[in-house]
């Protein structure tokens, strides 16, 4: 009998390391990703702060188009990437920009999970 108490429990501790050890992988994760969203937002933040700057000097562009191409996408999946990497997390497969109604949306993919971060864009108009 004895025996059979020490097997069950054996298996009872198992199971809570083998639900530990997923509570802290989704949480490294989720910290990765975080960290990545906030560097790609960093990364779109100085674009449009050079825009806003440049427009002393020259006639303003689109912000949406400033913002949303793919120079400036990849740019902030570069730093996504290593802000994801530095902390123990997955390649950033893709960025997505959105300008639009004094909002700029920033949206990291990393390992088929989105991870998102916004900031405040009033030269963003509706479309």
């Amino acid at each position: 009998m004895a025996v059979l108490l020490i097997a069950i429990a054996a298996v009872v501790v198992a199971g809570l390391r083998a639900t530990q050890d997923e509570i802290i992988a989704f949480a490294s994760a989720r910290s990765a990703g975080e960290a990545a969203v906030e560097g790609a937002t960093a990364v779109i933040a100085d674009a449009y702060a050079r825009e806003l700057a440049a427009r002393a000097l020259r006639p303003p562009l689109n912000m949406s188009a400033v913002l949303e191409n793919a120079g400036t996408r990849e740019q902030a999946r570069a730093a996504a990437t290593d802000l994801s990497a530095r902390n123990g997390g997955p390649v950033v497969d893709e960025i997505t920009v959105s300008c639009r109604a004094g909002v700029v949306d920033v949206a990291a993919l990393a390992h088929g999970t989105w991870f998102r971060a916004r900031f405040a864009g009033p030269e963003c108009f509706p479309r």
